[in-house]
């Protein structure tokens, strides 16, 4: 489930992004067995980024500090693992 706040741009994530480590910035996939499909997967991350978010926030850690960034690294990573 994701969210957006069309108000201020905020676009509230969950796990569809993947775990952003703090300290590091990098991005981790979240891929639990047996639920996870690589194709629904980059399918949401290519949605979520077709609504043009100001600011993106994962679950956890605030929000990103490039948006565009994080959802290029999050679909390159998913596609690395």
């Amino acid at each position: 489930m994701a969210l957006l706040d069309t108000l201020n741009g905020n676009l509230f994530v969950g796990d569809a992004l993947g775990i952003r480590l703090p300290g590091t910035g990098a991005i981790r996939p979240v891929t639990p067995p047996p639920e996870f499909d690589l194709g629904l997967a980059l399918e949401t991350i290519r949605r979520l980024r077709a609504l043009e978010p100001a600011r993106v926030f994962p679950t956890h850690f605030g929000p990103v500090p490039d948006s565009e960034q994080a959802f290029e690294e999050a679909g390159g990573r998913l596609n690395q693992w």
